[in-house]
């Protein structure tokens, strides 16, 4: 169900520049404003008509420009009929594009013209620039201690209280909410000058998170930054109260959002509200004839941008064991495609670009392609070579040709473990490198996910025996019960506003039974496994019918700035292999649309 929307107003930075326009593929226009000399990046000119009076929060999404390395200044300035009402210095450290929150607004009228501009230090790139309105409430409005008549305060009215206990008790009006993170922020004063804390609650759906306690010293009212929380939708109630010190004084609460509502940036959106965030199914569409074999539909896909009018795909294809082979002979090759519409319609290439006699090995399947500046890096399942279904490495320097097996980075010497379906992505802060697996343990019949950092795809080698040689490496599993307790598998990273999303496969079953869905997780701090939180919202889709592997492979792929969610799914109406349906999955996607 759609929810009220607060103001927001959205504008690319090259309407409104005032620096350099350059082009830069994979924001959402392709084009960023830059800098070379200190100065104004943006120059922002809005009327305030359809504003109302209240508390806003100006975003930027921004990152060093290449090449930079060390953090630089972007200064904010507010003015409302030619009157500075605010202005904010914001360090800019991040080396990927994410929204950042570069300034806040309190409008105590509207009606009259705001200009929204900054003077910053060069060397930064800015792709768009936002306000939004904040939830936000007086807080005598939400009083819990006793209202006083203040001059300095917003409405010449705060709430304290001379003993410790409740100052403010807040219910927000979560119909101007959508999901995602928030802050909650309040504008504190100590009423004597010496320190008393204030301590946030903020209670979900009935379960408290922990306590924020900040100090407050200032006679000045200053906000203070509380407690984060994900709201993830409608169903959700929230609840914000304190128990604080005496002689404090609370002037305002506001819950500030961490992004604005963005269609290109999606993947919080999907965390915190599940299926809410997926647009319309779409089936991919496979063209082109094999030299040897029968094109079937992919199981998992590798989808990489190339350039504003290219997509590659990578994928395995078997030789076909109803033309002359038996089942047991069933062996696979990994091909590719081209897609010149945005990734919905491909063109088979005819011969594999990554063979079976190339190798050396039994079997190729599944592959991962990352593309870096100097090339395309796979990672792939394969077995063979003294290895079992373990994770293989490959290079190509233009993703089409002369695709080279490189090495093992993870190898399994017992069949009862494995390194299959491997992932691999970069850190966009500092270049450490994560290669992602899944061991199916064939005597517990449990499939769990497991990640190492490497320092090369080329070089070195992790050799697993059994379960618990790989259990320093396992993400976090869900409690018991969970659908994922049994089946975590397969998936995919993107990075997108200071964190890492995850999308993989999960089921109640090991094999292909149970019930299967698709599922996210997310972290800020790659490197530390124990930092992966899964959504609450698992699983986001569901197979319609269960005892079959029905739903999996998912893969996140950004094009043209818009994020699209690949994964195989039943055709409808499946019948049985045994039938002689024995191509029974299909490659579908959904684009990502904020909730």
């Amino acid at each position: 169900m759609a929810v009220a929307l607060p103001y927001q107003i959205t504008r690319e930075a090259e309407l409104v520049s005032g620096g350099t326009n350059v082009a830069e593929p994979g924001t959402s226009t392709n084009q960023v404003v830059t800098r070379t000399t200190d100065g104004i990046y943006t120059w922002w000119v809005t009327e305030t008509q359809s504003m109302q009076p209240g508390s806003y929060t100006v975003y930027a999404r921004i990152a060093l420009a290449p090449g930079v390395t060390t953090p630089r200044n972007f200064g904010f300035g507010a003015y409302y009929n030619e009157v500075n009402i605010s202005t904010q210095q914001t360090l800019i450290s991040n080396k990927a594009y994410k929204w950042v929150i570069v300034g806040s607004v309190d409008l105590k009228e509207v009606g009259k013209q705001l200009r929204i501009s900054d003077w910053s230090a060069a060397g930064l790139a800015v792709d768009k620039v936002a306000i939004l309105k904040d939830i936000s409430i007086e807080a005598e409005a939400a009083a819990g201690g006793t209202v006083i008549t203040d001059l300095n305060a917003s409405n010449q009215k705060a709430v304290t209280s001379t003993t410790v206990g409740n100052y403010v008790w807040w219910l927000p009006a979560t119909n101007d909410m959508r999901s995602g993170d928030y802050t909650v922020h309040a504008s504190l004063s100590s009423a004597d000058g010496a320190s008393h804390a204030f301590g946030g609650h903020i209670v979900l759906n009935g379960n408290e998170t922990p306590v924020v306690t900040r100090v407050v010293s200032n006679t000045g009212y200053q906000w203070y930054p509380l407690n984060n929380f994900v709201y993830t939708g409608p169903s959700q109630s929230v609840r914000f109260s304190d128990y604080s010190d005496a002689k404090l004084k609370v002037d305002r609460i506001k819950l500030v959002r961490s992004t604005p509502y963005d269609e290109n940036s999606t993947l919080q959106s999907l965390f915190a509200g599940g299926r809410t965030a997926l647009g319309d199914r779409e089936q991919v569409i496979w063209r082109g004839s094999l030299t040897d074999r029968k094109l079937k539909d992919p199981g998992r896909v590798a989808v990489v941008q190339v350039n504003a009018n290219t997509v590659y795909a990578y994928f395995r294809q078997e030789i076909d064991w109803r033309q002359g082979q038996t089942k047991t002979e069933n062996k696979f090759d990994l091909f590719m495609a081209v897609s010149n519409d945005g990734g919905r319609n491909f063109t088979v290439s005819p011969t594999p670009i990554i063979t079976r006699a190339g190798t050396g090995l039994d079997v190729l399947v599944d592959p991962s392609v990352v593309r870096r500046p100097d090339g395309y890096y796979m990672v792939f399942e394969g077995g063979g070579n003294g290895c079992t279904w373990t994770s293989r490495s490959a290079f190509s320097a233009d993703g089409v040709n002369n695709w080279q097996f490189r090495n093992t980075p993870v190898c399994t010497t017992n069949y009862d473990i494995s390194g299959s379906v491997p992932n691999y992505f970069v850190d966009v802060e500092n270049g450490n490198q994560y290669l992602q697996w899944v061991s199916v343990d064939t005597v517990s019949l449990i499939a769990l996910q497991y990640q190492a950092t490497i320092s090369s795809l080329w070089t070195g080698t992790l050799n697993f025996s059994n379960t618990s040689a790989m259990q320093p490496y396992a993400l976090p599993r869900s409690s018991p019960g969970q659908w994922d307790y049994i089946n975590s598998g397969s998936g995919s990273v993107m990075y997108e506003d200071g964190h890492y999303y995850r999308v993989y496969e999960g089921a109640t079953s090991s094999e292909c039974k149970g019930q299967w869905g698709l599922g996210i997780m997310r972290t800020a701090t790659p490197s530390t496994l124990s930092s992966w939180t899964r959504s609450s919202h698992g699983p986001y889709l569901q197979a319609a019918k269960a005892d079959n592997c029905w739903m999996q492979y998912p893969v996140l792929a950004k094009i043209n700035g818009s994020t699209f969610l690949y994964y195989n799914y039943g055709i409808e109406n499946w019948v049985d292999e045994q039938t002689g349906n024995y191509n029974t999955l299909a490659t579908y996607r959904h684009k990502l649309i904020q909730n």
